[in-house]
């Protein structure tokens, strides 16, 4: 894989993702504005062992902010390139299809380590949190975050019309983020309710978080967290593999545009053709 095409494209698509406002904002500043708001009124009180609430607080919003770039924005994008054939021309270049993938997570890569620099920045200096944990761990749970939900936007952007991908996009994002526990702890959900949320990959991702950077956990205590994730992650590929297509609709437009022009032009011929038999 040539390097230098690798980090080309790295920056190309930092930069397209970044010129999308809804980016900057669902990725960095809605999760910063979460963690003040509920920060400054639950911020400071302390469980049992004496941690404040902030910390739990934290990793949720580390998974609102990756979800918000690798899912969503993703999501959107590739609908988007497939409504414009963007693929499709991408796929008639040189540019091989690794480093075209690759360059897409290196962006959300990128965007996401400024959103997570921005939420550890505001947590430390306004509330006093401490990471327990290993940074090893964390960003290696982080990466993973990343790579599965990256997944399953593709898999959804490469599926569904451009127009519909926000609403279809949002409409599983909301209670991924809410079931999963990155906004609202599960104890406070009905049990049956509790035990549909523990088989999504966000309870997952955000349960691993708390357990590593609250708790000084390893990444062998939370392999369980880890492995559902991969799973959720290996599945979605395998559906991608059958559903995604790199142009939606365009073509099929464009028959039916030519036919019908082939039609007007075709009829007042056919019709003096017609007349002169006659």
């Amino acid at each position: 894989m040539n390097t230098n095409m690798v980090i080309t494209q790295s920056v190309s698509e930092s930069r397209m993702m970044l010129r999308r406002r809804e980016t900057v904002f669902f990725s960095v500043l809605l999760p910063a504005m979460f963690m003040l708001l509920f920060g400054s009124i639950f911020g400071h009180e302390k469980d049992e062992n004496g941690i404040t609430v902030i910390n739990y607080l934290l990793p949720g919003y580390l998974v609102m902010a990756v979800m918000s770039v690798s899912f969503i924005s993703l999501g959107i994008i590739t609908a988007n390139e497939r409504q414009n054939s963007i693929l499709k021309r991408l796929g008639a270049t040189p540019l091989p299809r690794a480093v075209m993938i690759f360059g897409k997570i290196a962006a959300i890569g990128l965007v996401v380590t400024g959103a997570v620099t921005v939420l550890l920045g505001l947590a430390i200096v306004f509330y006093g949190v401490k990471i327990q944990g290993n940074p090893l761990a964390i960003a290696a749970i982080v990466i993973l975050g990343i790579l599965v939900f990256a997944t399953i936007g593709l898999m959804i952007g490469g599926a569904v019309k451009a127009e519909a991908a926000p609403a279809i996009l949002n409409a599983v994002y909301f209670p991924l983020l809410f079931l999963g526990g990155a906004l609202l702890p599960l104890t406070q959900m009905p049990d049956w309710l509790q035990q549909v949320a523990r088989l999504l990959p966000s309870y997952h991702f955000t349960n691993a978080l708390i357990e590593v950077m609250v708790r000084g956990q390893s990444l062998v205590d939370v392999w369980p967290n880890m492995a559902a994730m991969v799973a959720w992650g290996v599945g979605a590929i395998l559906v991608a593999s059958r559903t995604f297509t790199v142009e939606s609709g365009r073509t099929d437009h464009a028959a039916m545009s030519s036919r019908c022009l082939s039609a007007n032009v075709c009829a007042p011929t056919r019709a003096v053709a017609s007349s002169v038999d006659v």
